[in-house]
């Protein structure tokens, strides 16, 4: 009972621990060359930190934004082609199905699909 209520408080904390862990190696090299301060080091890696996530997201973003343009245009496309009758059609083309059969089966996913 106790885990099913505490489960985000100890998810939070695995995490901390984890990034901790991870941390640790930069921050004492720089605290070496930081003269001991340890508040300093810990500032610099995470200034690092969030200098690389926002070069890595500003060389990233406007491809996957292209992208995702690209794909909310092609969506209505895409689900005209996966409609399940095309699917029956394309499937008992490739395996061989009977045409009577494949017009049954088509005709029973349209009776039964969502209308949309």
């Amino acid at each position: 009972m106790f885990l099913y209520v505490a489960w985000r408080a100890i998810i939070t904390f695995l995490f901390a621990i984890f990034f901790a862990y991870i941390l640790e190696a930069p921050v004492s090299r720089l605290q070496v060359w930081l003269k001991g301060s340890r508040p300093a080091a810990i500032a610099v890696v995470y200034l690092l930190f969030v200098g690389v996530l926002v070069v890595t997201f500003s060389l990233v973003g406007p491809p996957v934004m292209e992208e995702v343009q690209k794909l909310t245009q092609q969506t209505p496309e895409m689900g005209k082609k996966i409609s399940p009758g095309n699917l029956v059609h394309g499937f008992g083309a490739k395996h061989g199905w009977n045409r009577d059969t494949v017009d049954l089966i088509a005709r029973y996913l349209d009776d039964c699909s969502i209308p949309g």
